[in-house]
């Protein structure tokens, strides 16, 4: 019996460690941005809005602090010029930027996010709604 018991301890074990892996890095994309930096997109999806309406959510995961509002934000800028005039993009007037950024606790990862909301104006020109460069978003 004790022998069957530690069998099942470390079947049990293992299930944990498997299941509070996230996922694997090969499901995300590498873009390089302008400046020479390589980022890494998490997810890149459509979230819907009032009636047929969706909004482009990109997330990605930075290295940098989330605290450092001017450098996330410039980060942001450059990740949106590479992204504003792709096909997932098109025919959308709002985006969220997602910045994230991995936290170690124990076996699992935990991630803290900053969000960033684009609008596309009636001139065409997209613009940060509520984003002060210095302070980040409200």
């Amino acid at each position: 019996m004790p022998r069957q018991l530690s069998r099942i301890s470390s079947i049990a074990t293992l299930v944990v460690m498997l299941c509070s892996c996230g996922p694997a890095i090969s499901d995300h994309r590498l873009i390089e941005l302008p400046s020479g930096r390589t980022l890494r997109v998490l997810s890149i999806r459509d979230v819907p809005l009032e009636g047929d309406r969706a909004a482009l959510r990109l997330a990605y995961e930075t290295d940098l602090a989330l605290d450092d509002r001017l450098a996330l934000f410039r980060e942001v800028e450059a990740i949106w010029d590479e992204f504003r005039s792709t096909e997932a993009a098109a025919g959308k007037a709002v985006a969220v930027i997602e910045a994230t950024t991995p936290e170690a606790r124990g076996w699992s990862r935990e991630r803290k996010a900053v969000k960033y909301t684009l609008r596309l104006g009636p001139e065409g020109r997209w613009s940060f709604v509520n984003a002060d460069p210095a302070r980040g978003p409200s």
